[in-house]
């Protein structure tokens, strides 16, 4: 009898937790379809683009997180590292989209290369 119940409680625990890891993917699944939604409301792309689009963003925003996590480091290389960042960024995303495109994406304090400055702080 106690294994009985002992089963039934872990088939429920596993059965919860199933469903939880489930809800968890969906929820992360409608983030990313809800990202790239606004890219192609905003940019005025298609599916293809929007997604190349969302995925440099997520690239560049995980780094950027890495960066500014890493406390091993000074300012000034920080500020570097981040620069380089932008710039990389930037580059991939011209590769892409028009300058209209990017002016609508891309503010103007992380708008570097091609002449223009990143204001210093």
């Amino acid at each position: 009898m106690k294994k009985n119940i002992i089963a039934f409680a872990l088939f429920i625990f596993m059965l919860y937790s199933g469903a939880e890891v489930s809800a968890q993917q969906k929820k992360e699944n409608k983030n990313k379809q809800g990202l790239q939604s606004f890219y192609k409301v905003t940019l005025l792309v298609d599916s293809l683009k929007a997604g190349q689009v969302e995925k440099i963003q997520t690239d560049y925003k995980a780094s950027l997180l890495t960066v500014e996590r890493d406390t091993s480091v000074s300012g000034q290389l920080r500020k570097s590292r981040i620069k380089a960042l932008m710039e990389g960024r930037n580059i991939k995303l011209r590769a892409i989209l028009t300058p209209l495109q990017l002016e609508k994406l891309v503010p103007p304090s992380e708008r570097i290369g091609e002449g223009q400055m990143v204001k210093d702080n």
